[in-house]
């Protein structure tokens, strides 16, 4: 069984047309927990699959002009997932090569924590979740009958919304199409493992 924890916060610019009263030039901030559980089944020599749970709760603040809106957004990304994992030893060495493949299917939904309401503007049951890892793994030292390893590796993940042809706001001719919208993670990875 595997567990892992993901706390990251970024701030990003966003430009777009002002004309449908957009935010243009605006800034934005944003704090993300990621966690995944997930269950390992081995095939064959270090190869196999796994299945298991994602949930996301991404926290989005908004500010134009140099100026606080207090535009505030909150999503919550969930489903089930499954993948194929390797493992390859480097001869004469306490290192492997690793690598795995993910897929999920997840519900978007706005989360509300200070009570404001449900607001289903932003939400669809059609979230396809792919995600690509590979790096090294290295043995360390057993303690007390626990073998721990250390892990260096680069991930990349992507989470493909689709909307319906009624969300966003969107009116008249406008409102005719499906949207769709790309939450796209990457960048290197550490983590210490311990085996029971």
């Amino acid at each position: 069984m595997s567990y892992q924890y993901l706390n990251a916060g970024f701030g990003f610019h966003q430009y777009g047309d002002t004309s449908a009263g957009g935010l243009s030039n605006s800034l934005a901030s944003a704090l993300r927990t990621d966690t995944t559980v997930s269950v390992s089944i081995p095939v064959y020599k270090g190869y196999g699959v796994f299945g298991g749970f994602y949930h996301s709760y991404q926290r989005f603040q908004f500010a134009r002009r140099g100026f606080n809106s207090g535009r505030e957004a909150t999503l919550r990304f969930k489903g089930p997932i499954v993948g194929l994992f390797g493992s390859q030893p480097i001869p004469d060495t306490r290192a492997s090569l690793y690598g795995n493949l993910g897929v999920g299917w997840l519900t978007v939904h706005p989360a509300q924590p200070d009570g404001q309401g449900t607001n289903t503007l932003f939400s669809t049951d059609s979230v396809m979740a792919y995600s690509v890892e590979t790096g090294v793994n290295y043995g360390l030292p057993e303690f007390w009958k626990i073998k721990t390893s250390a892990q260096i590796g680069f991930r990349a993940q992507v989470l493909q919304q689709t909307f319906g042809a009624s969300c966003c706001g969107f009116t008249g001719a406008n409102a005719a199409f499906d949207r769709r919208s790309n939450d796209i993670l990457w960048g290197p990875t550490f983590m210490l493992a311990a085996g029971f």
